[in-house]
């Protein structure tokens, strides 16, 4: 979905139309059933993008395991079986990246791999790729570059990758190997991610890649040069991606101006760290996300230690007490 077509939220309870409603809890699943869970994708996608995960993992894990419940039950319609059960794995791979915004690690991991056993079984190979590359990013980000390194490769096997699954599959191998150490081999595989999104949007490229651009691919690059302790570069690329992000949905912005921040205090650049930190004050209003908000914490931490500039340390003070309600 492209920026400006978000879909439109529901009310509150047409959110659950043909999902969650009481009088269908008995009923055998069928495609209005099928529908709804599509149509509840589409809405808790938008919410993610509007506000975060923290409010919304619950609920989509409990529709995920409701369905799953349907599912393995047999309650269901023949002529829906293999749209049920994709739909099933695409809820599945959602409540895994939010669980994952909530930094609920563990929980993430679970739903990842229902996911991909869901989605395989159905036969998408869109949502299982989608999957796949969250996986690697998760892995990643618990400290596990080996077993990123390997989902990668594997599912690199596949010869008919479309450009932008290649990008971002690409990015994970490069931040895979910066954290193995392969500082040289990191980089010219963020290089070659870059080239490959240069190949243009495909017709085979899946529905979901349409968030995948050079902003993307800059935000990595600062995640990689951060990792790799080269600061400078890191705000480089954290302030081209901003960029990019301006015309995204907010908690994209408020996830990359936590990150530019933190590289704005390592290089202690206090004037620009002021700035960013107004910015993501207000973003912290309407967004949660307990991922962001550890870092924001280790942020503000680094700053009372380096910082003797009072007024940014009263300003990152405050968004403290802001991300904790």
């Amino acid at each position: 979905m492209p920026a400006g077509h978000w879909p439109q939220l529901l009310e509150p309870a047409d959110v659950s139309t043909g999902v969650i409603a009481p009088d269908e809890h008995d009923r055998p699943v069928d495609s209005r059933y099928v529908d709804g869970m599509r149509e509840t994708i589409r809405h808790l996608v938008a919410l993610d993008g509007l506000h975060g995960g923290n409010d919304i993992a619950g609920l989509a894990v409990r529709l995920f395991r409701t369905a799953h419940r349907k599912l393995s039950s047999g309650r269901y319609e023949c002529a829906v079986e293999r749209d049920f059960e994709a739909v099933t794995g695409e809820m599945g791979e959602l409540a895994g990246w939010l669980l994952y915004d909530t930094d609920r690690q563990d929980e993430s991991r679970q739903l990842n791999l229902e996911s991909l056993a869901l989605s395989r079984m159905a036969g998408d190979r869109s949502i299982e790729l989608f999957t796949l590359t969250n996986w690697s990013m998760q892995t990643l980000y618990v400290g596990r570059p080996r077993e990123a390194l390997r989902i990668v490769d594997t599912t690199m096997d596949d010869r008919h990758l479309s450009p932008r699954v290649t990008t971002l599959l690409r990015i994970r191998r490069a931040r895979a190997l910066a954290d193995l150490g392969a500082d040289t081999e990191a980089l010219a595989e963020m290089g070659r991610s870059r080239t490959a999104l240069s190949d243009g949007v495909r017709s085979g490229d899946p529905e979901w890649t349409w968030w995948v651009g050079d902003g993307v691919v800059d935000w990595n690059e600062g995640m990689l040069w951060a990792s790799l302790g080269q600061w400078s570069t890191a705000v480089d690329r954290f302030s081209r991606a901003a960029e990019y992000f301006s015309t995204k949905p907010p908690r994209w912005q408020y996830e990359n101006n936590a990150h530019l921040l933190e590289a704005l205090i390592r290089v202690r650049d206090w004037t620009r760290a002021e700035t960013v930190s107004e910015d993501l004050f207000s973003l912290a209003v309407d967004i949660g996300s307990d991922r962001v908000t550890r870092l924001l914490r280790r942020t503000t931490a680094d700053a009372r230690r380096t910082s003797t500039q009072s007024t940014l340390v009263g300003m990152l003070a405050e968004l403290d007490r802001r991300v904790a309600i």
